[in-house]
């Protein structure tokens, strides 16, 4: 968990997370308690809530198919994939869609970590190169497959990811799942004329706040 940021820090922290693009939510959290009550901003540096603000849903940054957001499920292994999720949906769904946002476990400058909101300590992580919500095992080889680099969005707008442990490979969905694909690969997940708007992302409100 993020260690609680001083009072003396707190319109700096927000601005400060606000410049990475990929914690959007903690921007809101953090700028409604300023704009509160001295307790609501004392409730909000509780090093919990700081966490908790850290979460996001990831969705396609064109919003095609409408609703659709990466999650996993303990059913299929944890595999992530890109399905409908609804606001009002069930809790467990909802968690299975959520993501906390934290700096990356290899500690590299501008990339971060997908943790699962639903379990603590799992990560979206690659195994080959499907993308799977795995628990973290403390080895750097695991800290790396778990860290992916932030980059501007390929189409245009949003964020792109870049793996760390297999770089030039970029978070996409593709057939409903979600992989490390290369542009120029030679797997049926790599490439194509959609890849770029298959590989940019929105770091949406979570749908398990």
């Amino acid at each position: 968990m993020p260690v609680p940021t001083p009072l003396k820090d707190r319109p700096s922290i927000a601005a400060a997370v606000g410049k990475t693009g990929v914690n959007p939510w903690f921007v809101v959290k953090a700028n409604k308690a300023l704009n509160g009550k001295p307790e609501d901003m004392a409730e909000f540096l509780k090093e919990e809530n700081q966490y908790l603000a850290r979460r996001q849903s990831l969705q396609l940054a064109n919003g095609k198919p409408a609703g659709f957001f990466v999650r996993q499920s303990p059913v299929d292994a944890g595999e992530a994939f890109v399905a409908p999720v609804s606001g009002t949906g069930k809790q467990a769904d909802r968690e299975d869609a959520t993501w906390v946002v934290v700096p990356s476990l290899a500690k590299k400058a501008d990339c971060y970590s997908f943790e699962s909101a639903r379990d603590r300590g799992s990560y979206l992580v690659l195994k080959g190169q499907r993308v799977v919500s795995a628990a973290h095992d403390a080895t750097s080889a695991s800290a790396l497959a778990a860290t992916w680099c932030a980059r501007p969005g390929l189409a245009g707008s949003g964020k792109s990811f870049e793996s760390a442990s297999l770089p030039a490979h970029w978070l996409r969905s593709f057939a409903g799942d979600v992989y490390a694909a290369a542009k120029d690969g030679k797997h049926g997940f790599d490439g194509g004329k959609t890849f770029d708007q298959d590989a940019t992302w929105k770091l949406a409100d979570p749908l398990a706040p």
